[in-house]
Formats: C-alpha cells, sequence, structure tokens
C-alpha cells in the first residue's frame, strides 16, 4: 500500500477514536497478515490488555457496527485475541492494513469501528459514521471535534 494510503487510514482512525472521547477508552490496531489470514491471532496493545482485559483467560464479546455480537477469547498471558477472532476477521472481510478502533464499553466488551485500508468508500464511510452519530447520541465521548481534518462532518 502507498504510504499516503496508509497514514490516510490511521489518521481516519485517530479521527474516531478522538471522537469518540475519552469516556470510554480506546485504541487503535492496523491488521498485520497474522491477524487475517494464517493464524488469525491478534494482538492487543500490552498496556490496554493489562489495565483494562481481565488478567485471566476469558471471553470477550466484539461488537461491529452494526451491534452485532461476537464471542472471541482472550489470552491474558499473550496479551491478545484467539478463538472467534477468525471468523470475525472473516465475516467482516478485514484486510492487511485495515485499522480498527476498539472502544472497552464494558470490562469484557469492545465495540470495534473498521476503517477499510483499500476499499474506503463514501459507502463505509457513510455506515461508520452513522455509528459514530449514535455513539454521540448516547454520550460516549465528550470535547467531540466538529469535523474530520478533510472537512467533512462526523455525523453528515
Amino acid at each position: 500500500m502507498i504510504s499516503r494510503e496508509k497514514n490516510y487510514v490511521m489518521e481516519r482512525a485517530e479521527e474516531i477514536q478522538a471522537y469518540l472521547g475519552n469516556k470510554f477508552l480506546t485504541c487503535v490496531k492496523p491488521m498485520l497478515p497474522s491477524h487475517v489470514s494464517g493464524g488469525f491471532w491478534l494482538g492487543l496493545p500490552r498496556k490496554f490488555c493489562h489495565l483494562h482485559l481481565p488478567n485471566h483467560d476469558a471471553i470477550i464479546i466484539l461488537v461491529d457496527e452494526t451491534e452485532k455480537e461476537y464471542q472471541v477469547v482472550h489470552i491474558a498471558e499473550r496479551t491478545g485475541l484467539s478463538g472467534g477472532w477468525r471468523g470475525f476477521s472473516i465475516e467482516h472481510r478485514l484486510l492487511e492494513q485495515d485499522t480498527l478502533v476498539f472502544q472497552l464499553i464494558e470490562p469484557d466488551k469492545l465495540k470495534i469501528y473498521i476503517v477499510r485500508a483499500n476499499r474506503l468508500s463514501e459507502t463505509d464511510g457513510a455506515l461508520g459514521l452513522m455509528h459514530l452519530s449514535h455513539a454521540k447520541r448516547t454520550d460516549f465521548g465528550q470535547n467531540v471535534p466538529e469535523a474530520f481534518s478533510d472537512g467533512s462532518s462526523p455525523i453528515d
């Protein structure tokens, strides 16, 4: 992928993260080949896991942008997701360099926002922003920006 496209995807993910505010904890994770093919292992930021996820192996619920829930196994010692992650990845057609924003909405539940690297279209963007609009209405965030850096509104 061209570096400019990679930067754009990360910028969009960071804008979503900022839009969500700090009421709920978030982290951003670009997808690598091992996350979306072959082993389907998703390592999460160590500090995020140690501070906010269970300190033992447990089932974690992932909630996608349509509010559909998926059970995955969180392996505490390895700070990542394993069993169930493959199904989530395949069902959402995740590819290398797609970037996910994880929002901790309960101690064992993560809301996921997907920023597509190669397939970012107005439709993907509009769907994601509709769901962010819902997040704003439910007071998930504070200090919400009025517009993204490219001039588009987060709730149009």
